[in-house]
């Protein structure tokens, strides 16, 4: 018993030095031999020896080597993805299982731990249709990627655009789905700012031609459809180029902003007040009959009234205002504004700081928009 114990004391150590320094490979020669006592034996010849192994001894460090060499790779694999500058999460029907430290810090985290098991509903600045919509389009492209733009709540409340790759992945030997997501928030920022310097009249902050435009013809399809009517407003400030001219650029725009808050106050909240070009402004006011028109075109006559104060001058200035009316004067938004305009031209003819309707009018002088 003792001599046993003695040899399987160095079949450890041998076992344990050839593992370490990798002798134990496929070049070996493995024979067995099954003995009296009920173990197999395993030889192994190194090409300088023989060693009478135990197969209990090999199973169980081969084992641990396997083991370690696994935890080893895992280890790194886990390194890599830490140190990816994507922020990176794995869920399971919306649960957080694994996130990377990009995903802890995009989130506004101090650990992992304060994701893993949240719902990312909870994070998403939306309703919950959204989510469930978002659910119903992953499993549509049944596990394709799917890229989409999503906003979300950070732990710290600051509230951020994610853009995310999704795509279905086995994790833990069950499915799951992968979530690459990236900041875009200074992205959105910059879209948002270029598409309101390409809608939005820079001196006045109003909607310019552009806009006015894209509004008329989307007005003009919901009227459409919901057999509903608007008006047109066309106005040109009478004795502006005299101000221009006289009192200098800045002061001429200086009015402009100022008429333009005048516009704005006497219209309500979803009528639509637009710089069209120069000293001319546009107004449309949905669901507006011809009461309503002639009290608005009242209203901005009055608001001109009274002087306006510039740099220490007084300044006078009066609208003139063309109305067409949707679809009685056309059903297109180029005739809409074209009857508008020469309206306008019409009450300029009549004395100025006036209105004309299309229909009231006759031989108008044709005037190129």
């Amino acid at each position: 018993m003792k001599k046993f114990k003695i040899r399987m004391k160095i079949i450890f150590v041998l076992i344990t030095c050839m593992s370490l320094f990798d002798i134990l490979d496929e070049k070996v020669l493995m024979f067995f031999h099954l003995k009296g006592d009920g173990f197999w034996k395993v030889l192994i010849d190194t090409g300088s020896s023989l060693v009478v192994l135990s197969s209990v001894l090999w199973a169980f460090l081969l084992g641990k080597k396997i083991i370690l060499n696994y935890k080893e790779k895992e280890k790194h694999y886990r390194n890599l993805i830490d140190l990816s500058p994507e922020a990176i999460f794995v869920h399971r029907n919306g649960k957080i299982l694994f996130t990377n430290k990009a995903g802890v810090t995009l989130l506004g985290a101090n650990s992992e731990d304060d994701l893993l098991n949240h719902n990312w509903k909870n994070y998403i600045q939306s309703s919950s249709s959204d989510w469930d919509h978002l659910k119903e389009k992953v499993k549509y492209y049944n596990g394709g990627i799917l890229t989409f733009q999503i906003r979300v709540k950070r732990l710290d409340g600051q509230v951020i655009d994610l853009e995310i790759t999704s795509t279905n992945i086995e994790y833990d030997g069950l499915p799951a789905r992968e979530f690459i997501a990236r900041d875009i928030t200074l992205r959105k920022k910059q879209e948002s700012m270029i598409k309101k310097l390409a809608y939005q009249d820079t001196l006045t902050g109003l909607p310019n031609r552009r806009a006015v435009l894209d509004s008329l013809e989307q007005l003009i399809k919901d009227s459409e459809k919901n057999k509903t009517h608007f008006a047109v407003f066309f106005i040109d400030l009478d004795g502006f180029k005299k101000v221009n001219d006289s009192l200098g650029h800045d002061t001429g725009d200086e009015l402009l902003k100022r008429v333009s808050v005048l516009l704005k106050s006497c219209v309500r909240g979803n009528d639509i007040v637009a710089r069209f070009a120069g000293d001319e402004f546009m107004i449309l006011l949905p669901k507006a009959n011809k009461q309503y028109c002639s009290i608005i075109a009242d209203k901005i006559i009055g608001s001109l009234d009274s002087p306006i104060y510039i740099m220490g001058k007084e300044i006078h200035v009066t609208p003139s205002i063309g109305i067409s009316l949707y679809p009685q004067n056309g059903e297109e938004a180029t005739a809409l504004i074209k009857m508008a305009d020469e309206a306008m031209y019409q009450a300029k003819n009549n004395g100025k700081n006036s209105y004309q309707f299309v229909e009231e009018s006759s031989d108008l002088p044709e005037r190129r928009i």
